[in-house]
Parts: structure tokens; C-alpha cells; sequence
């Protein structure tokens, strides 16, 4: 009798723990997707900042000097606009990502987590995420990109690329004492 019970409760305890993880994954999906729908005008509004910049750095790479005849010039709004474009795309960037923490309110009685509670970890994994493909990658793209039309291999700077991507949350967040 003690072995069927046994044998019962492992078995229980083993058809639970692989549904666990993908109703986790299903709810990290879930959350990223109604993250994206709610957010869509902030993540246009950063990835037209980001091609922008990306545009306007591919430009000023190009062999084309400014006082050429023939060659247009430049207004001087133009080249205001193009000195504080990286600050308002990491603007843009902070702007995101505050309102996207921010959308799930904590304190109240009707947000949608009172009803169906959110696993933290999923939270958390579902917000990385969002931030992984709507920041990191595009930036990454750029920065390839940028590599490609300076002439250098984009291969070798991989590595770099990809350190640079992972450690720049952690410059944000590092405070000096």
C-alpha cells in the first residue's frame, strides 16, 4: 500500500513539474506581448531615433567634406539636431524602459495581476526580454551596420560588440561613491 502511494505522489510530482515551466515561458510570452502592444509608440519613436542616428553617422563616415562646391550644406539646426540625437535616443531609451516598469502599478485593487498574479520571474524575464529586442538587438544591428559602411570587418569586433551590449545596463546603473 505505501509503494502505490509513493508511486502515486512521484507521479503527481512529475506530471507538475513539466507543465510548470511551459505555462512560465507562456506567461513571460504573454506579458512581452501585451508589453509590446501598449508600448508600440515609445519602441516607433526609439527605433526612428536609432535609424536616425544610424543615418546621420553613416553619412558623416562618408568621404563627402562640407565646403565642397556642389555639395550641399548643412543647416545649422541640422547640426544642432545631429550633436544631441545620441542624448535624446538614450532619452528615448530611459523613457522606455520607465514606462514599461512602471505600467504594472503595484499599489490598488484593479490591475490585471490581482486577478491572475504574475509569477515575479516571469515578470522580470518577460520585461529583459522586451528590453533584449527592442534595444539591444536593434543597437547591435546599428553598430554592424555602422562597422560595415566604415570599412571594417564585422567579425573580428563581435566579441566587443557584444561585450558592449551586455555591459551597458551595468554602466547605467553603476553609481560612483
Amino acid at each position: 500500500m505505501t509503494e502505490t502511494v509513493t508511486e502515486t505522489t512521484t507521479a503527481k510530482t512529475a506530471d507538475l513539474a513539466p507543465q510548470r515551466t511551459p505555462r512560465a515561458i507562456f506567461q513571460v510570452l504573454h506579458i512581452f506581448r501585451k508589453d509590446a502592444r501598449h508600448h508600440w509608440p515609445e519602441i516607433l519613436v526609439s527605433l526612428l531615433l536609432l535609424s536616425l542616428y544610424t543615418w546621420h553617422s553613416a553619412r558623416q563616415a562618408g568621404p563627402a567634406p562640407f565646403f565642397v562646391p556642389g555639395y550641399p550644406t548643412t543647416s545649422a539646426f541640422a547640426i544642432v539636431l545631429a550633436e544631441i540625437l545620441p542624448l535624446v535616443l538614450v532619452v528615448a531609451w530611459f523613457f522606455l524602459i520607465f514606462r514599461l516598469v512602471q505600467e504594472e502599478s503595484l499599489i490598488g485593487d484593479r490591475q490585471f495581476w490581482v486577478t491572475r498574479p504574475y509569477q515575479w520571474p516571469s515578470l522580470l524575464a518577460a520585461k529583459v526580454l522586451f528590453v533584449v529586442i527592442f534595444i539591444h538587438i536593434p543597437l547591435f544591428f546599428a553598430q554592424c551596420l555602422l562597422l560595415k559602411i566604415a570599412g571594417f570587418p564585422i567579425a573580428p569586433h563581435l566579441a566587443g560588440l557584444l561585450g558592449m551590449n551586455i555591459a551597458l545596463p551595468f554602466f547605467f546603473c553603476w553609481r560612483s561613491q
